[in-house]
């Protein structure tokens, strides 16, 4: 029986189709579509998320994050 390669799940995702989906966590967060369009390849939105779950606003966790 031969090895299975194992892909990385960056090799499947379409960059496109990533930068949508964080687009759409930002959005989901509370920021405005363009704003979250923006700024979805430059922040984690992991550690946006985590301060709008602790009561910080979207924008203010923002600037804390860049």
């Amino acid at each position: 029986m031969e090895p299975i390669e194992s892909i990385a799940w960056h090799e499947i995702i379409d960059h496109g189709e990533l930068h949508d989906w964080r687009a759409a966590q930002l959005a989901r967060l509370g920021f405005p579509r363009s704003l979250a369009e923006a700024v979805a390849d430059q922040v984690d939105w992991h550690e946006i998320a985590a301060l709008v779950h602790r009561g910080c606003r979207p924008r203010l966790a923002l600037n804390i994050v860049l």
